[in-house]
């Protein structure tokens, strides 16, 4: 009976901290994709897309913390990396090199986001 509780007070801490990580990697793949795509959208116009970049950037290294204790580092190097080439896109006026790493962006953080979704699909 001991064995049984402990089992099941076991389980549900690991739901519950899926739970928690699942609901931080949601709200912050959301709002860097939406900010990601909001500069996409201004991608033109070099003073609006330099101070969404930085806003991005800076937005990244939050998130970053946060994911380290979640995702493997290469995942997370790989989109501090495309980040970073958004960066320097835009302020050497690149704009292709730009949209080729916002789109990379998107995918990279959308992709993880569903990797560590609790889904059967994932599951098996």
């Amino acid at each position: 009976m001991k064995d049984s509780v402990i089992i099941l007070i076991i389980i549900a801490m690991v739901i519950i901290g899926n739970v928690i990580s699942q609901n931080i990697l949601k709200q912050d793949s959301e709002n860097l994709i939406s900010k990601l795509e909001d500069l996409k959208e201004n991608i033109e116009k070099t003073d609006i897309a330099k101070e969404k970049v930085n806003e991005i950037y800076e937005l990244w290294e939050d998130i970053d913390s946060r994911w380290s204790i979640i995702i493997t580092h290469q995942e997370l190097d790989l989109i501090k990396t495309a980040i970073l080439t958004i960066k320097a896109g835009i302020e050497i006026e690149d704009k292709r090199i730009a949209y080729e790493q916002i789109e990379n962006s998107i995918f990279l953080v959308g992709h993880i986001k569903e990797k560590e979704a609790l889904s059967l699909k994932n599951i098996f």
